[in-house]
């Protein structure tokens, strides 16, 4: 929840300046490789800080897909992909 928390406000601002898309990119990356982290912990610590990187992988999404689905769905299939309208 740490990761999310903190790293949703900055992905939100980070869409004003750079392409939503690639940030859902690096989102991306960032959640599989501490996805993989998670699985090859070894002591308490090492799995508190790749969960924490899971959570900041979440948080592009979270914060960036529904509004990019908003942007780029046709108009009349917006509220099917993101299940509000």
């Amino acid at each position: 929840m740490v990761g999310l928390l903190m790293a949703s406000p900055i992905f939100a601002f980070l869409a004003k300046s750079h392409n939503p898309f690639r940030l859902i990119g690096v989102g991306l990356s960032i959640w599989t490789f501490a996805t993989a982290g998670c699985g090859s912990s070894f002591n308490f610590w090492s799995i508190a800080i790749c969960r924490m990187l899971v959570g900041v992988g979440e948080a592009s999404f979270i914060s960036l897909a529904a509004p990019f689905i908003d942007d780029h769905a046709p108009a009349d299939q917006v509220g099917e992909s993101i299940n509000w309208r």
